[in-house]
């Protein structure tokens, strides 16, 4: 857990407290070859979305919703079987690309998503 907070942050994902008092600065954290980073330079919507859904973390749950994107089992499932993963991945990468295309196929782009989610308060 504390590792996958480092990349996290180092992602520029998760932003530390401000309230550091008491703890000395160290270099950056590198992130391992398998990690991928935040899409926020390309997709800034996306970037929100991961944030707010799961903080990054690909093996976030909130009952069947599952990893980054928080898709539910069917979701995953269809996603899954276009791109021939596993619906069940911890592969950031694999996520990534089945909210992806969850989010195409329902909202268009990543901004539709992002509109309907402060809407509605899910998406």
């Amino acid at each position: 857990m504390l590792v996958e907070l480092l990349f996290a942050v180092a992602a520029g994902i998760l932003v530390p407290p401000a309230d550091t008092a008491g703890i000395t600065e160290q270099a950056p954290v590198p992130a391992p070859a398998h990690h991928h980073p935040s899409p926020s330079a390309r997709e800034p919507a996306l970037d929100w979305l991961i944030r707010k859904e799961s903080g990054g973390r690909v093996q976030a749950r909130n009952g069947q919703h599952f990893g980054i994107g928080q898709l539910n089992n069917n979701a995953r499932k269809a996603q899954a079987a276009k791109l021939g993963c596993d619906p069940n991945t911890t592969v950031y990468a694999e996520q990534l690309a089945m909210m992806q295309g969850y989010i195409a196929d329902r909202y268009g782009s990543a901004e539709a998503a992002k509109a309907f989610h402060l809407r509605k308060g899910w998406y």
